[in-house]
């Protein structure tokens, strides 16, 4: 067959020969170690039984492939993409969320030289870009009021 045995015999169950072309041809066999077959009539080649044989030669000719081992194939692809399917499910995986930060507030920059956003959300966050406003001055205080002036004394009287 195709693979003569190779295939461990895998070629005999799956390839067939698609034809054969027979032949008859004559192979010496020795003196004496030929066959005879029973005729109408009878014809010895050397003494005994002869030295010739008649020998079949077939020879196969194209190849297919029989129809079960097709079956055989799709099954076994089937069962493969199943059991790959089926381990796959198994697999877990883990994955941490980190929250993305607005604002680095660890940086060695200036902090006067921060966005009014970034250093409102540092100053909240971590106490850093605070804005410290100075306290209001005060207004200046008044003069002190002076003591009420008592009404005028009217001028004696004679």
């Amino acid at each position: 067959a195709g693979c003569a045995g190779a295939c461990g015999g895998a070629e005999a169950l799956c390839i067939q020969p698609e034809g054969s072309v027979s032949s008859v041809t004559w192979k010496y066999v020795g003196c004496g170690r030929g066959g005879y077959e029973k005729e109408a009539s009878y014809n010895y080649v050397g003494q005994g039984c002869g030295s010739y044989v008649a020998e079949e030669v077939a020879i196969p000719y194209g190849w297919k492939v029989r129809p079960i081992c097709c079956l055989a194939l799709v099954v076994v692809v089937v069962v493969l993409v199943v059991i790959v399917l089926m381990s796959g499910g198994d697999t877990t995986t883990t994955s941490t969320v980190t929250a993305v930060l607005p604002f680095n507030c660890n940086t060695f920059d200036i902090p006067e030289n921060w966005s009014i956003a970034k250093k409102a959300y540092c100053c909240e966050q971590v106490g850093k870009g605070c804005t410290t406003t100075p306290a209001p001055t005060p207004p200046p205080t008044p003069p002190p009021t002076p003591p009420p002036t008592p009404p005028p004394t009217p001028p004696p009287t004679p």
